[in-house]
């Protein structure tokens, strides 16, 4: 794995490259993509030294309309990217000094049930606090009525699944929790924090809760069903998750907060981002390849990356930035991922190579 601190490389003149014909292989590899996994829509934006060098649109917000998707302005359910915005919230709370991230939560909840073993913030953030991935009556459904209030009953009754810092098991649990700590420690909701501490300072002005409200510039959901057909997916409630998830914005906006894990001081301080995207280790000594709301490793051609990516009913996400090029590659779309793929990671390569060797595609 290649060290942290390559993502504070200085900014260097980039203006004798020209990205078109990788821009078109781009292109070519979207459009084949859309059709292979039969999606409406979708918004890919690449950044590079920090400038926009790819941003399109490809397919629909909204199949019956013909809604055509602009990267500025469209707006995407982004799923566990928003992890990433909490992992920025925490890391500004950690500068002003309101919370201390080797604390356990219950420091600042006093109405969290204890569990037989204690577990810390940074636990939490890392998915080895021992908690499930959600909780067990957590419910995505149209007649959602779970609560906060039903968070923290159902809390006492859910046991962990393992002693903390023993095992690596993603959780949307904890990064509720978070969200609940961060609310008490402010006295104000999660999402006014986040715009306070993040939306305002990167001017990441498309980027909202998801409420269920949405404009002519919110794209349309949609679910696979039987024999690859399509249908519109109406929202799904829950008001514990916005720090997990449940968040809308665009593939430009996210790239705004990828520049801001990448360069130092555009957000954060270095040591912050390095304490942030440094992978956590379990009690064996086992890495985990994941910092604090942060995924940390290399894709499959070799590529040292840290992000995030998501998958919710109507919805997939990726935010990937890769260092060592100074390379962000973020991509939404409107529909849900059966299984994992490395379309992104691809494209991702495709620009690594052109800018390593200057390979002519």
């Amino acid at each position: 794995m290649k060290p942290l601190f390559l993502f504070f490389i200085p900014l260097l003149s980039f203006s004798q490259i020209n990205f078109d014909k990788i821009n078109k292989k781009t292109e070519i590899l979207a459009s084949k993509y859309l059709k292979k996994e039969d999606i409406p829509g979708m918004s890919i934006s690449i950044s590079y030294n920090d400038t926009i060098i790819f941003s399109q649109g490809f397919g629909f917000a909204d199949l019956e309309k013909k809604t055509k998707i602009f990267p500025s302005k469209t707006k995407f359910e982004i799923a566990s990217i928003t992890k990433m915005i909490t992992s920025a919230v925490l890391g500004k709370m950690y500068e002003e000094g309101t919370i201390d991230w080797n604390k356990t939560p219950h420091f600042y909840l006093d109405s969290l049930a204890k569990k037989p073993f204690d577990f810390t913030i940074k636990q939490l953030a890392g998915h080895i606090a021992g908690l499930r991935r959600n909780a067990s009556e957590e419910k995505w459904s149209l007649d959602n009525k779970y609560s906060k209030k039903d968070f923290y009953r159902v809390f006492t009754k859910d046991s962990l699944q393992y002693q903390p810092q023993t095992n690596f098991v993603y959780s949307n649990y904890g990064f509720s929790v978070l969200g609940f700590v961060i609310e008490k420690i402010y006295h104000k909701n999660v999402f006014d924090i986040q715009n306070d501490l993040i939306f305002k300072p990167l001017q990441m002005n498309n980027t909202f809760i998801d409420d269920g409200h949405y404009d002519e510039n919110t794209v349309t959901f949609y679910k696979e069903i039987e024999n690859k057909k399509v249908k519109i997916t109406e929202y799904v409630y829950n008001n514990t998750s916005y720090s997990a998830g449940c968040h809308l914005s665009t593939s430009e906006d996210l790239i705004k907060l990828g520049n801001a894990f990448l360069f130092a001081n555009r957000l954060l301080k270095q040591e912050t981002l390095v304490e942030l995207i440094k992978p956590q280790k379990l009690n064996f000594g086992g890495k985990t390849f994941y910092g604090m709301g942060v995924n940390v490793n290399k894709d499959i051609y070799g590529n040292f990356n840290y992000g995030h990516g998501g998958n919710a009913i109507s919805a997939r996400s990726k935010l990937l930035i890769y260092p060592s090029s100074k390379l962000i590659i973020v991509m939404l779309a409107n529909k849900s991922k059966t299984k994992e793929d490395n379309f992104v990671e691809k494209i991702a390569d495709n620009y690594i190579q052109f800018l390593n060797n200057k390979i002519d595609f």
